[in-house]
């Protein structure tokens, strides 16, 4: 289907296949408002454009690097409304940077709950050969 500008609309299978998502993340998304249908027709048919491709595209990307679906719906329309996408740019930068905050933080109490651990075997293998060394064979 086209519409007067000649661009080209995918039907909801379409865009799916097109992104190599499911049917299911595509409703997804447009219930969580990430993607709107550019057309509805009928009863549920719902078409979009080649912007909602890249949408879809950038989604992606952005869970790849591990953005949560609220981060990215706080970004996605600067993605396409910013020449360049300075904007949305800084929002992720600062998003990232907190999860990384977050991740060393994880880092250091694994690191301590590692050490507890070790700390626990030596301690085991220590008693351990004790017993064995006082218990006659």
């Amino acid at each position: 289907m086209t519409t007067k500008s000649n661009d080209i609309l995918y039907t909801s299978g379409d865009l799916a296949r097109h992104c190599e998502v499911t049917l299911r993340t595509i409703d997804f998304y447009q219930k969580r408002g990430l993607i709107v249908p550019i057309k509805r027709q009928g009863e549920g048919y719902r078409y979009y454009n080649k912007e909602t491709i890249e949408r879809v595209q950038k989604i992606k990307i952005l869970q790849t690097i591990g953005l949560s679906l609220g981060d990215i719906r706080e970004v996605i329309d600067l993605y396409f409304d910013d020449d360049g996408g300075v904007a949305a740019k800084q929002v992720v930068l600062t998003i990232l940077k907190g999860h990384l905050v977050d991740a060393d933080r994880q880092i250091a109490e694994l690191q301590k709950f590692r050490e507890g651990v070790f700390r626990s075997i030596v301690r085991i293998e220590t008693i351990l050969k004790e017993i064995e060394r006082k218990t006659p064979y």
